[in-house]
């Protein structure tokens, strides 16, 4: 992911595959890596913002904050299928199934549920501005299968 000026390119391994050029891309300001949909866990390894790498040796990185999100109980979802209207049963096990954070050198996205439910997403915020013009590189694997998505916002 490379910004320079009103500039956004987004490469996979090496193939720009994205670019978006208008005044919003110089307003972005942080970056946060989204993954849901149940029993599929995403690794971030090598990560590298600007020249300063992330080996993620500390699990409590000062550069990542994580949370999670977990559809509330008794409201249907208009938007995601398969959500329904979720019970305290289902929220409590997605709640003990959910994790994201910093382990033996790497970072987890996911599990962000229980398998077959999409009530949970774990979310990565990188704390480090994004100020001027920068490139972040990082390698991205999906370590247990299942349907999922990993979202750059």
């Amino acid at each position: 992911i490379e910004r320079v000026g009103q500039v956004l390119n987004v490469s996979l391994d090496g193939v720009r595959r994205y670019t978006a050029t208008n005044n919003l891309v110089a307003q972005l300001a942080s970056c946060v890596l989204s993954s849901h949909f149940f029993d599929s866990t995403s690794q971030i390894d090598n990560f590298q913002f600007s020249g300063v790498s992330e080996n993620f040796s500390n699990a409590n990185s000062p550069n990542w904050k994580f949370y999670y999100e977990i559809h509330p109980v008794g409201v249907a979802s208009l938007s995601v299928n398969g959500i329904g209207t979720p019970t305290q049963a289902r929220w409590n096990a997605v709640a003990s199934a959910i994790y994201g954070g910093i382990t033996n050198g790497v970072m987890f996205l996911g599990p962000s549920g229980v398998t077959g439910d999409r009530l949970g997403n774990v979310i990565a915020q990188f704390t480090r501005p994004l100020s001027g013009d920068f490139v972040m590189q990082f390698e991205l694997s999906k370590i247990l299968k299942g349907e999922s998505s990993l979202f750059i916002l």
